[in-house]
């Protein structure tokens, strides 16, 4: 009795997996920047060095403002950081926008270490975060393209896997670094180890190919050809990658056709606006139910609510999340888009009402099981909310976007998604801190109230997009099938025919020579319809 690989991973191979693994490694600088940012906010060592004492004989602490003006402005870097990765994306490629992407990353680390300063730190971090945005522009777009339909879900969820990496990687820096460290290197460490992130990225993404469908669209057949070889090396045969990319070619040509789009209007036009709202909707709806408060203030939230191991926690929270975006390898493409985010949204409200239940009406102060309690309720949040949002956001945000407009749809929902990101970030502060709103640990109940608004959405706006092609997605958004129909839709064009070759297991030569005959019977049938239509013409 041997072992056989589950039908789920029948497209999975062993350099397919390394190409996605040092693809989405980029992200893990994302992770990075924000775990050792919000972990530092916490450290002694460094609100001596940057804070100012509110009074005599009071320890030194980071003001709200500065607080707000450094967890907010990398953010907004980000947010323009999408946008320039949108255009790079579309005239540079692939490869050449990561590699523009790390030496912006370089030089902003290289500016946080170099200079000794609060504000120098948040410049530094602000041109990293031009580099993190162009991240999230183009490797869960490039990913996207270059996964086969039955793993799309968890091959984009790589994407968020490295951030996570990224999260623990820098909160254990720091915790390590506060521990046996005094003075500035405290936490001016973590800092020096993030540079060698994007100096990796950098060294490497020459030898990894193109996105095949980005070169089809420069008219650049034989070097696309080159790349889907490259990419399908060990699982498909010669005509089998050919038959592939004349699918692609195609699909491109009827979709270019059919429904010829290029331009920012486009975006909004027909059946694109609702593919566009799509996009931009799972981003923001992923940050305002609490993402980014998690991510940047959970450590100052802890020491508010009187946990003293704030940074432990945090440590623990970041693992939790590992924990759940690993399960949602499984789950994204297994169970689907739609019900692990409804779900999700609904755990997420639950544990949300449950932390700030706690730390708010618990009298005299968080202690014993009732700070057990809460604690083991912001792990379970985080394990649930990496799980669930985290996972699908990228992938859904990267499949909702036709071909023609992926890199600008994609450009705007990451712009949304930074935006929300920059006003929690600013806003947070002034709501929770006292001598401003004084929310403080109720501000948990306005995040878990977004996730019932979540879930609202996701019932009635987001279709099932797992197991489909990205050039059958077009023919069942431009067919205009509804939220409901769309797990049961049946395709008939080429997209359908693009997601069996993707997703074989084992079906051979005579499927390779079906697709290329049907490519073919279609070519002729056109060029005759053009014909007719030019001696009428006549």
């Amino acid at each position: 009795m041997g072992f056989h690989k589950p039908k789920q991973l029948s497209g999975l191979t062993v350099r397919i997996m390394m190409i996605y693994l040092f693809v989405s490694f980029g992200s893990i600088n994302f992770g990075f920047d924000i775990s050792w940012w919000a972990s530092c906010l916490g450290v002694e060592e460094f609100k001596e060095r940057y804070g100012v004492s509110p009074g005599p004989g009071q320890p030194k602490d980071i003001p709200s403002s500065w607080k707000s003006a450094g967890t907010g402005t990398p953010n907004a870097g980000m947010a323009i950081g999408c946008l320039l990765g949108g255009y790079a994306n579309s005239v540079l490629g692939r490869k050449k926008t990561i590699a523009l992407l790390s030496v912006i990353a370089i030089v902003g680390i290289i500016i946080q270490v170099a200079i000794d300063s609060y504000w120098a730190i948040v410049v530094g971090r602000t041109i990293n975060g031009l580099s993190i945005g162009m991240e999230a522009n183009v490797i869960p777009t490039y990913s996207a393209e270059l996964a086969p339909p039955a793993i799309r879900g968890m091959l984009v969820n790589l994407y968020q896997w490295w951030q996570l990496v990224g999260n623990i990687l820098a909160s254990c820096c720091i915790y390590g670094t506060d521990q046996s460290l005094t003075g500035q290197w405290a936490y001016k460490t973590v800092m020096v180890v993030q540079f060698g992130i994007p100096v990796v990225l950098l060294t490497g993404v020459w030898f990894m190919p193109e996105s095949p469908r980005w070169l089809l669209k420069k008219h650049r057949s034989a070097q696309a050809l080159r790349a889907l070889e490259n990419i399908r090396k060990g699982s498909s045969t010669a005509e089998e990658v050919q038959s592939e990319l004349a699918l692609m070619q195609e699909a491109l040509r009827e979709e270019e056709e059919l429904h010829n789009a290029s331009t920012w209007i486009d975006c909004f036009r027909g059946s694109n606006l609702r593919r566009t709202m799509i996009a931009t909707g799972v981003q923001v709806l992923q940050q305002i139910q609490g993402n980014s408060f998690m991510n940047n203030y959970l450590v100052v939230f802890l020491q508010q609510i009187g946990l003293t191991n704030s940074l432990q926690i945090y440590i623990a929270s970041n693992c939790t999340q590992l924990g759940g975006i690993t399960l949602a390898f499984y789950f994204t493409d297994r169970v689907g888009r739609r019900p692990t985010l409804f779900f999700g949204a609904l755990i997420m409200a639950c544990f949300m009402f449950i932390i700030s239940g706690l730390s708010t009406y618990t009298k005299g102060g968080m202690t014993g099981s009732t700070a057990q309690g809460c604690v083991a309720a912001i792990l379970l949040y985080q394990a649930v909310a990496a799980g669930s949002w985290g996972s699908c956001t990228w992938a859904t945000t990267a499949e909702a976007a036709t071909t023609q407009l992926r890199e600008k749809t994609t450009m705007f929902a990451t712009f949304w998604g930074f935006t929300m990101i920059i006003l929690v970030t600013y806003i947070n502060p002034y709501v929770q801190d006292e001598g401003y709103g004084n929310l403080g640990s109720r501000v948990g109940f306005v995040f878990g109230g977004v996730s019932i608004l979540a879930m609202i959405w996701v019932a009635f706006c987001l279709p099932e997009l797992r197991g489909r092609s990205l050039e059958e997605l077009d023919e069942m958004f431009n067919a205009r099938v509804s939220v409901w129909k769309f797990n049961k839709y049946k395709c008939q064009g080429i997209g359908a025919r693009i997601t069996e070759i993707q997703d074989k297991s084992a079906t051979g030569e005579a499927v390779v020579g079906k697709f290329l005959d049907a490519v073919h019977v279609e070519n002729v049938e056109a060029r005759n319809v053009e014909r007719v239509e030019e001696g009428l013409g006549k």
